[in-house]
């Protein structure tokens, strides 16, 4: 009987949890925060939101220029 009513315990904690912890990031989004985890490379991270990164994003620009007005991809790359 025990065994039985702490893993309903357990498993509605999950739930619950779960519900909590998706509630939270779509609040994060509403008010255009940053949720966490490795930025993408040409961004920082500024006031709790995304912000350029200059320096990075000129490498970046770079890289989708050779990708799309020079042909150059994963299989055709600058050092071929």
């Amino acid at each position: 009987m025990k065994f039985e009513m702490f893993s309903m315990f357990a498993a509605q904690y999950q739930k619950s949890n779960s519900v909590s912890t998706s509630a939270a990031f779509a609040a994060k989004v509403r008010r255009g925060e940053y949720r966490g985890g490795k930025t993408a490379i040409g961004y920082r991270i500024e006031n709790k939101r995304l912000a350029i990164n200059e320096e990075e994003a000129k490498v970046v620009r770079l890289i989708y220029e050779l990708y799309n007005h020079h042909g150059f991809g994963q299989k055709n790359n600058v050092s071929s």
